[in-house]
């Protein structure tokens, strides 16, 4: 080992190490700060802002109710009165700046956060 192994390829390996492990923790770190903290819903009348509670809504639109289901940090439409049920589909969601969104009932439904960040690639 000691023939193939030099002082400079050691360095090289502890850079690398070190190098990884700043980014694993740095990448941690933004990912606790930018946790979700409220759930901001708006409609063609009114704007309301609630807590990421687990519960259930029913939130009136031009078309009828939608159905709206909060469980575990995550948003989700469960009942749709638009014809193709598009927000059914867009699935949940739990990341500060994601949205349902149902253009035919004119509802935006987004989560809030406390980070300023622009974006996270996971």
């Amino acid at each position: 080992m000691k023939g193939w192994l030099r002082r400079a390829d050691v360095i090289l390996i502890l850079i690398l190490v070190v190098t990884g492990a700043g980014s694993w923790l740095a990448v941690r770190f933004l990912k606790n700060q930018n946790s979700p903290s409220a759930i901001k819903i708006r409609t063609s009348d009114e704007k309301f802002e609630i807590p990421l509670k687990d519960t259930s809504l029913v939130i009136p639109g031009p078309l009828g109710e939608t159905e709206v289901r909060i469980e575990d940090k995550k948003v989700w439409v469960t009942k749709a009165s638009c014809p193709n049920k598009l927000c059914m589909r867009q699935g949940k969601i739990s990341r500060p700046g994601e949205a349902i969104i149902c253009l035919p009932n004119r509802i935006v439904i987004s989560i809030q956060g406390k980070s300023k960040l622009d974006a996270i690639t996971y």
